[in-house]
């Protein structure tokens, strides 16, 4: 018995080696070319969401500067890939989201020659010194596996782009400049966060804008200095509709990085915002830097009348400072205070108060002394430079009525002194149908001292025009019934009190003196017509050994 050999199996073997080869084949083909490209798929659509969790970053960030709440948001800094049953993932794409430049010095936005128009703001806001804020950017930079072209996306002075191998692409518009206002949203802390996950970031205000500082150089450009990495060309494109502001990107002074300029023209009267806002580990709540005040201590007061003084403390970027210690102190020439401070809690001629949320300390002022005209010393952190206080001069204290309510301004007769003991003003010449630039008054010396008193100060604290045309802005005060020779005083209207040069001297009753105003325009020449029927102002006189006297002052109308 022989046996043969028996291939009739091997075709079914081949082709079975064949068929699994062409799947072996196609299995690497889908994962070389299809994953990829899915993952790819994968990656640009995380680039995108991410995209717009970083446009609302930027927009938290500018919006915590203006509102003062903290405002959250989230970025999904890595992507997962789907699960796969027969093919092989990357690992997971990660991110990087980090701030930059906030701890180097060398990175700060300045402010040159700014000075303010209003005159308490400007002991600080002087021109002379130069405002340098810390500064710097957040960047977000993907770990992607596949997605080579994915961008690095910077959040930089309030605008949020793109930063591509062949260019960069802003994503948000400039809320730097808007017209004449220009408002610095400062970015201060440590942040970096990196991984798959998604994480949080908190934009937290740490100075909040609500103060506009009004400022204006009549001799130079303000000049305002912030470190860019975007080119010129894209500032071109994002403050082309801003002709109220100059710009140029120039080499940063360090020699790292360049400096985007703002020039702000001289002669013209700008806006300015300025906002801190932190993100991660932020520094220390900002000191007081300044105050201003809110309400004014001015014109007459009687004994026993009380007046509230409100008094902002401000930090370097012009914003509120809480729960600040605020001192107030009464002064004045003579030995004894012309007042009383009462913070609430404690009455003294020197009291403490702390600021509220708006940054504001208040004190009740109450007049003691008719004879004297107080100051009241309102500083904060020390108060040794001008910037640190606010010294309210402009107040004359008249006898009171012993009510404790004080005649204030209501025209009595201690207004208007007739009585003995005062010096009255017993005439005030007409003034005809089309005004007049000049005008007489006439005083007695009723005080009943032994022999002349002499005027030594005047202070013309209040105008007001009747009609629809400009009132005075200031008067020369003359002795006699004609404005010849120098003038005795220069005074300003709502001004300081001025001295007299030489003296006016008034001769006992019944012999009258008299006093000539001649009213200026704000150029410091006669105004015509200053003086009409319907305007009154009001005048004090401050004379040696007799006291101080106010007068209400109207003219009747000339036949």
């Amino acid at each position: 018995m022989s046996f043969r050999g028996d291939d009739r199996g091997v075709s079914v073997q081949v082709g079975a080696i064949v068929l699994l080869g062409f799947l072996v084949v196609a299995l690497s083909l889908y994962q070389a070319t299809v994953v990829p490209q899915q993952n790819r798929g994968v990656e640009f659509g995380h680039s995108q969401t991410v995209q717009n969790q970083l446009v609302d970053v930027r927009n938290a960030l500018v919006r915590a500067a203006t509102t003062g709440t903290a405002q959250p948001s989230t970025v999904d800094l890595g992507v997962r890939y789907p699960p796969r049953a027969f093919f092989v993932n990357p690992p997971p794409a990660t991110g990087r989201l980090a701030t930059h430049g906030t701890a180097d010095p060398s990175v700060a936005v300045t402010v040159e020659n700014a000075t303010a128009v209003d005159a308490e703001t400007r002991d600080y806001w002087n021109g002379s010194r130069v405002a340098r804020y810390g500064t710097g950017s957040l960047a977000y930079r993907p770990g992607y596996n596949v997605y080579r072209g994915a961008p690095t996306t910077v959040y930089e002075n309030t605008v949020l782009y793109d930063r591509l191998a062949r260019g960069n692409r802003t994503a948000t518009d400039q809320a730097l400049v808007d017209g004449r206002t220009v408002t610095l949203v400062l970015l201060n802390g440590s942040r970096s966060a990196s991984g798959v996950s998604a994480t949080a970031v908190e934009a937290r205000p740490l100075s909040v804008s609500t103060r506009v500082v009004t400022v204006r150089n009549d001799t130079a450009n303000v000049t305002v200095r912030l470190p860019t990495a975007l080119p010129a060309e894209e500032w071109d494109a994002l403050l082309r509709d801003e002709p109220a502001v100059a710009h140029d990107v120039v080499p940063a002074p360090s020699g790292s990085g360049n400096v985007l300029e703002l020039t702000l023209f001289r002669g013209v009267t700008y806006e300015l915002r300025v906002a801190r806002v932190g993100v991660g580990r932020t520094s220390a709540a900002e000191p007081p830097a300044y105050v201003v005040p809110v309400t004014e201590l001015e014109g007459t007061l009687a004994t026993d009348e009380t007046r509230t003084v409100v008094a902002e403390v401000r930090d370097r970027f012009n914003n509120p400072v809480s729960d600040a210690a605020v001192t107030a102190e009464v002064t004045s020439d003579g030995a004894v205070p012309g007042g009383e401070l009462d913070n609430g809690t404690t009455a003294g001629t020197r009291v403490t108060a702390r600021t509220d949320a708006e940054g504001r300390a208040r004190f009740a002022f109450e007049a003691t002394n008719a004879t004297v005209e107080p100051s009241v010393n309102v500083s904060v952190a020390g108060g040794a430079r001008p910037h640190l206080r606010v010294v309210y001069r402009d107040l004359t204290v008249v006898p009171g009525d012993g009510s404790g309510t004080g005649t204030g301004t209501t025209g009595t007769d201690e207004l208007n002194p007739s009585k003995d003991g005062r010096v009255a003003l017993v005439s005030a010449e007409p003034v005809g149908g089309n005004g007049r630039t000049e005008v007489t008054l006439e005083f007695q010396n009723r005080t009943g001292a032994d022999g002349p008193v002499r005027l030594t100060a005047a202070r013309l604290s209040f105008f007001h025009k009747g009609t629809n045309k400009d009132a005075p802005a200031g008067v020369e005060l003359y002795e006699g019934a004609t404005a010849s020779g120098l003038p005795r005083a220069t005074l300003k209207v709502g001004g300081n009190v001025s001295d007299v040069t030489p003296r006016v001297t008034l001769p006992e009753r019944p012999t009258n003196r008299s006093l000539t105003l001649r009213f200026l325009a704000t150029d410091g020449s006669p105004q015509a017509k200053a003086v009409e029927e319907a305007d009154f102002y009001v005048l004090t006189l401050r004379f040696e050994d007799a006291g101080t006297f106010t007068y209400f002052v109207s003219h009747q109308k000339s036949a």
